[in-house]
C-alpha cells in the first residue's frame, strides 16, 4: 500500500504536536533550583517517620531555610535513602556537593524547601 504525499508531510507536524501535547499532560521531574558547589555542615535526623534536615554552609540553597538548608524529600522511599547515604558519605569525607532543591511555597522555616537530588565530587 503507498501512502500519499499528503499524508506522510503531514506526519511530522502531527508528532510534534503531540509530543508537545504530552508535555503538557504528563508532569516530568524537574528540579526548581540548583545551588552552588558547597560543604554540608550539620544534618538533624529525627527518630520514626521524620525527614532529615540538612544544613549546608551559608549560601548554598537560596530561598530556603538561612539560604542554607532543607528538608530531604521522600517522595520515593528507595531513592531518599539513597540520596541520604550520598549526603552522609559526603559530609564524613569533607566532599563538596551540590544540591537541587524546589522552593515549597512555605513563607519561613525549615519546611521552604526540599532537596530533590545532590551531586558529590
Amino acid at each position: 500500500m503507498r501512502l500519499s504525499t499528503e499524508s506522510t508531510n503531514s506526519l511530522p507536524a502531527a508528532f510534534a504536536v503531540a509530543l508537545i501535547y504530552l508535555s503538557m499532560v504528563i508532569p516530568l521531574p524537574a528540579h526548581a533550583e540548583t545551588g552552588p558547589w558547597t560543604t554540608i555542615t550539620q544534618i538533624y535526623s529525627r527518630t520514626g517517620t521524620g525527614r532529615p534536615f540538612i544544613y549546608l554552609a551559608s549560601g548554598a540553597m537560596p530561598g530556603c531555610h538561612n539560604d542554607r538548608g532543607g528538608y530531604l524529600g521522600n517522595e520515593d522511599p528507595e531513592h531518599a535513602k539513597a540520596t541520604y547515604s550520598t549526603l552522609l558519605a559526603a559530609l564524613l569525607a569533607d566532599r563538596e556537593v551540590q544540591i537541587f532543591y524546589t522552593i515549597t511555597g512555605v513563607p519561613s522555616g525549615w519546611s521552604m524547601c526540599t532537596i530533590t537530588a545532590v551531586y558529590i565530587r
